[in-house]
């Protein structure tokens, strides 16, 4: 949990190391696939969460809107193979594990 002021930077942020490494990894640098891929799966995992959050504005919903697009357009050059739904699995593993640690932080599901 983080205030939507941090998550907003945060995301913001990410999002532009996810595009950092995506160009790195297209002009060869080694390791930049796996950077790219890890840091885009941890966007594209609060991006849902970060767009229907009660407090934004229009203003803040028109910006994550336009931040989970930049997100999209990555997959016109991914990642070889399984890399990126690799590191989608082991984001979700990531975030299990922390609310089976804090299940009082644990989203609420209705059922």
């Amino acid at each position: 949990p983080r205030p939507l002021e941090g998550l907003l930077h945060g995301t913001y942020a990410h999002l532009a190391l996810a595009g950092y490494w995506q160009r790195a990894a297209l002009y060869g640098a080694r390791g930049a696939w796996a950077r790219h891929a890890r840091i885009r799966a941890q966007v594209a995992a609060v991006l849902p969460e970060l767009r229907t959050h009660p407090r934004l504005t229009i203003a803040g919903r028109e910006f994550t809107d336009a931040m989970a697009e930049a997100e999209r357009t990555m997959d016109e050059l991914p990642p070889p193979g399984d890399r990126y739904a690799a590191a989608r699995r082991a984001v979700d593993r990531a975030r299990r594990t922390w609310y089976a640690q804090h299940p009082e932080l644990a989203p609420h599901t209705q059922g």
